[in-house]
């Protein structure tokens, strides 16, 4: 177990979503294995909506639902450990209480042998659901995560509230990934700094892990940016890494782990019924994403989904695009580009960007690893190079 809790693991936040699971399970292997997700359960995965005469009518699906998608999650993460996080189930809106989804949880997660660490904070879900936490931690035997946010941080109360925490989770510091989450981060405004978070944290070096999570991608694509327009969003939880964590400014005392909302917005929120979005691809660099924005597929007179071939096609022209063989991502976007027969749906492009986002991430953390890639391609096409000769 001790391995899934290094230092430098990176903690991609996913919801829990086809999309986002086809996502990683379409990741090589060496990429995987430098990861431990987080997967936030949302509240619709017990809703299937349905159009009746122009109306959307909601239907409540069985809490058996969960063992279907528990299984095809345990198809994505393998043996790797993971970790669950209810944070955007809430009880008065939600068809099946945190209560009753953790219960079963447990019960179909024993059975495949899911290897999961669940995960909590100040939710405000009562005393009842924390011990429950605890009895998940204590269940699959992977411990359990605390995850605060700066709100949290900045409760006079704070030290006392932690530890009624882990007073109802009957766990102790060493037991437990402390996640910071930082939600937001926006560009020209000041953030609370590493430093400030490393002095608000007592017995620093008992936690099992540290994580430092944070995001800056745009809530929507609509205004400021247009239709038929290309985009450079800067990643601010990147470069602050770089500027406090990587420099050596910020924990000093000890190393904490990456962890973002890949090409997604920090907090989670349904999209409408029916909404509009556009054609639009995401493709992460080294320190910006490259977005690619089209019209509304429901558009009248517009072309729909085939503007999406046409968006790659531009996306494989441009100096930041890594090639076919980086990511199945990247792969994914130059097949569209060379064939647009199939052009895809934004669910298969935002599986694109999150998947290859996620590859290019492990590689800046891990440099190391793309360069033994880069040998082993370059040794393969030698090798090619004198099959072809002789």
């Amino acid at each position: 177990m001790d391995r899934d809790f290094r230092y430098n693991k990176y903690i991609p936040v996913l919801r829990w979503k086809a999309a986002e699971v086809d996502a990683f399970f379409n990741l090589d292997a060496s990429i995987k294995d430098q990861t431990m997700p987080l997967f936030e359960l949302c509240p619709t995965m017990f809703i299937r909506k349905k159009k009746i005469n122009d109306l959307w009518i909601k239907e409540k699906l069985p809490i058996s639902t969960l063992s279907k998608k528990l299984i095809e999650l345990k198809g994505a993460v393998g043996k790797l450990t993971f970790y669950m996080d209810l944070i955007n189930v809430i009880d008065s809106s939600s068809p099946y209480s945190n209560q009753l989804i953790w219960e079963k949880i447990i019960e179909y997660g024993k059975l495949i042998r899911l290897p999961l660490v669940p995960v909590t904070g100040f939710y405000n879900k009562g005393k009842e659901n924390q011990q429950l936490i605890g009895s998940v931690g204590k269940e699959f035997r992977n411990g359990v995560s605390v995850r605060l946010n700066l709100q949290d941080l900045s409760r006079r109360s704070f030290h006392s509230d932690l530890e009624q925490l882990l007073s109802l989770l009957d766990s102790q510091p060493q037991e437990i990934d402390l996640m910071i989450d930082l939600q937001i981060l926006k560009e020209g405004k000041t953030t609370y700094s590493y430093s400030a978070v490393e002095q608000r944290l007592s017995v620093i070096d008992k936690w099992r892990s540290i994580t430092l999570l944070a995001g800056s991608f745009p809530k929507d694509l609509g205004f400021p940016m247009e239709a038929n327009n290309t985009y450079e969003v800067p990643r601010l939880k990147w470069l602050k890494w770089v500027e406090e964590i990587l420099s050596g400014k910020s924990f000093k005392t000890r190393t904490p782990r990456f962890g973002d909302f890949t090409i997604q917005h920090a907090l989670y929120k349904e999209p409408p019924d029916a909404a509009n979005v556009s054609a639009s691809i995401r493709y992460t660099h080294d320190n910006h994403w490259i977005v690619i924005r089209g019209e509304a597929l429901g558009k009248e007179g517009g072309i729909g989904h085939d503007q999406y071939p046409a968006e790659a096609q531009l996306l494989i022209d441009k100096k930041e695009y890594h090639g076919s063989n980086y990511s199945e991502g990247a792969k994914i976007i130059m097949q569209k580009a060379q064939n647009g027969s199939n052009p895809g749906t934004p669910e298969t492009w935002l599986m694109v960007g999150i998947n290859h986002h996620i590859t290019h991430t492990v590689y800046q953390l891990h440099p190391e690893l793309l360069v033994a890639k880069q040998k082993e391609e370059a040794k393969l096409k030698n090798l090619v190079g004198v099959q072809q000769k002789l």
